[in-house]
């Protein structure tokens, strides 16, 4: 039978902008989760204005230019259209002595010259509460509200004349216990996020689903700014249609290093076995091999170089088993 995986990622990215300048890296160069404590008024990275103590907000903006000469990603009769972004957002922020609440918003709006029915505006809505009990142990909750979108021609839906709109909303926590420069340190974290799509709802209603997630992350320090780490992952994506034969249980087993070795350089490998288990048996399951390894360079303040690739699954969207 048909299987599509995500096939590996290779990319080097070089930005010399502070907005989104790595957002496309995947995975941690560090823990997960550090444990907050201090005041980070002198950290590098955009100054926020100062409401009042301990209280900040830090705006945003960025606006990009581009030509996409298949849009659709057609073998034939590409069409081509210039696209125009802009993405605006809000960052709020009130620490205390041991807890941190921040809201944010991102969003980013397109429109296409060409094309104007592939215009799109997503947002991220999140907040998160982080709270120190000790220099050992730290507590992060969030939630999230995701207005995203598939484009016409990324997916093996039937056609349609509009993008797909989802929206994908949940919430997640961890759990840390381990100083950020301990010998040995672990990470507890699980989350629920729900999928649900607006629109085209003949052929995107196969696609709603559920997902619910835990994770574990032990890490021991080789040297003063290297940690081995081994993390085990599960997932457990459930369909809302009562038909589907998608429904499936994801684990992930992964060992490697991370590292911050100097000032301009920082990164994480981590390779172990993915395995993905379908409830039906006429959908064949997979075990195998899986990585994600995320590498920065940053030679100068103002650039960074950034290297990443993962092999990993990804949801079938109409052929296929994934």
């Amino acid at each position: 039978m048909n299987k599509k995986r995500l096939s590996p990622l290779f990319g080097a990215m070089l930005a010399s902008f502070a907005f989104g300048a790595m957002a496309q890296t995947t995975g941690a160069v560090k823990p997960s989760y550090e444990i907050p404590g201090g005041d980070t008024r002198g950290d590098d990275g955009p100054r926020g204005m100062y409401l009042q103590d301990g209280v900040a907000l830090y705006p945003s903006i960025g606006y990009s230019y581009g030509r996409d000469n298949n849009l659709f990603l057609s073998s034939r009769n590409a069409t081509s259209s210039n696209v125009y972004t802009l993405s605006p957002g809000l960052k709020l922020q009130a620490r205390g002595r041991s807890s941190t609440f921040t809201f944010d918003y991102n969003s980013k709006f397109a429109k296409y010259e060409e094309s104007r029915q592939d215009d799109y505006s997503d947002y991220r809505l999140g907040g998160v509460g982080e709270f120190v009990f000790s220099s050992r142990a730290g507590l992060r909750l969030s939630v999230e509200d995701n207005k995203g979108h598939d484009a016409r021609g990324s997916t093996d839906r039937g056609s349609s004349t509009d993008p797909d709109v989802f929206s994908n909303r949940g919430v997640s926590g961890l759990f840390a216990f381990g100083g950020n420069e301990a010998r040995g340190r672990v990470e507890v974290e699980a989350g629920r996020f729900n999928k649900r799509y607006k629109n085209n709802r003949a052929t995107t209603f196969g696609s709603d689903r559920d997902t619910d997630s835990f994770a574990g992350r032990f890490f021991t320090r080789l040297t003063a700014k290297t940690s081995f780490l081994f993390e085990a992952r599960s997932a457990k994506l459930d369909y809302e249609s009562s038909t589907s034969l998608s429904d499936s249980t994801e684990r992930h087993y992964l060992a490697g290093v991370t590292w911050d070795a100097t000032a301009a350089t920082s990164g994480t490998v981590k390779v172990g076995q993915i395995r993905k288990d379908f409830s039906v048996s006429s959908r064949k399951d997979f075990s195998g091999t899986g990585w994600d390894v995320n590498a920065q360079w940053a030679p100068l303040t103002y650039s960074r170089l950034g290297f990443f690739t993962v092999k990993d699954f990804r949801e079938s969207t109409g052929v296929g088993d994934f």
